[in-house]
């Protein structure tokens, strides 16, 4: 199950972000909450949620996306993803913890989860294919169309600040420029 993808259509609008930056979690609060309505729940695109922690000014992004793919791991990813953007400056591995615990999470799990290697690998997994497309900043994304073999075929790159309203510029032009291809686990 891909625990970073929100709806089924075919279209996928791809966003590489760091839990520790502020105009990725104004993003979150403020835009992702319209794009879901408008785009998600209805069925034109899927969305999907790629790492890119900027470790050298933010040390606790990875952390953070260890902690919201930890929470995947228990089917609530998208839950920890608003929990941290919300709570953005009070990154601890306590403060994961309670919040994990106000989830309900399976607090066992959680905290084996956060101590192994896997969810880190999964956030740097992610970091190396940012880089490979050529990701500097963030957040930044990509338009894609989903293969039946769960490929990604790129199509736009959308620089800046995305809103409902570009996207849907984006979307209604129906012609792309970039030629990468990014599996999709």
């Amino acid at each position: 199950m891909l625990t970073k993808r929100m709806g089924s259509a075919d279209r996928i609008l791809l966003e590489f972000s760091d839990f520790q930056c502020p105009y990725c979690a104004e993003y979150a609060l403020d835009e992702l909450p319209r794009i879901k309505r408008k785009l998600v729940d209805t069925g034109i695109v899927s969305y999907g949620f790629l790492h890119f922690p900027l470790k050298g000014i933010h040390p606790e992004a990875v952390a953070a996306g260890a902690a919201a793919e930890c929470a995947g791991r228990q089917g609530r990813f998208w839950e920890m993803h608003d929990r941290l953007f919300a709570g953005q400056g009070r990154f601890s591995r306590a403060e994961f913890l309670t919040y994990a615990h106000e989830m309900g999470l399976d607090k066992t799990r959680f905290e084996e989860c956060m101590l192994g290697e896997e969810a880190v690998a999964i956030v740097d997994a992610d970091v190396r294919q940012g880089a490979a497309l050529g990701v500097r900043a963030t957040p930044t994304f990509f338009l894609g169309k989903v293969g039946a073999d769960g490929v990604v075929e790129l199509t736009r790159r959308i620089t800046g600040q995305a809103t409902l309203e570009g996207i849907e510029d984006v979307l209604a032009e129906e012609r792309g420029g970039l030629a990468s291809w990014l599996p999709w686990r």
